[in-house]
């Protein structure tokens, strides 16, 4: 048996008999969260990693737990903010004006 072949049947062997590919799958999800957790924009200091947690306390975000849908909704909001501060608008008026707004900008140069 091939050294692959053998890791392949271990790791079937002692994780439940999972298949391969849905192991490497959960390893492969671990660490997309984790260099998001460290790559998201927030400044180091607001990472929270002990005990193998992965929260953000500047974005409320916990990249170990919380489900992409909500990790994807707090980025959006995130950066609709931020085009509300490049048009200068309040938090009260139209996200859809301040888009419209930056890609006109952006037509411009």
């Amino acid at each position: 048996m091939e050294p692959e072949e053998t890791y392949e049947r271990y790791l079937v062997e002692n994780n439940g008999g999972f298949p391969v590919r849905v192991i490497k799958l959960a390893r492969d999800i671990r660490k997309l969260r984790e260099f998001l957790w460290l790559k998201h924009g927030c400044l180091t200091t607001a990472l929270y990693g002990d005990d193998g947690e992965m929260q953000c306390n500047a974005c409320m975000i916990d990249f170990k737990r919380d489900p992409v849908k909500r990790i994807e909704e707090v980025f959006n909001r995130k950066a609709f903010e931020a085009a509300r501060q490049i048009c200068g608008q309040t938090k009260d008026e139209s996200v859809a004006e301040s888009v419209a707004e930056i890609k006109e900008i952006l037509r411009e140069k």
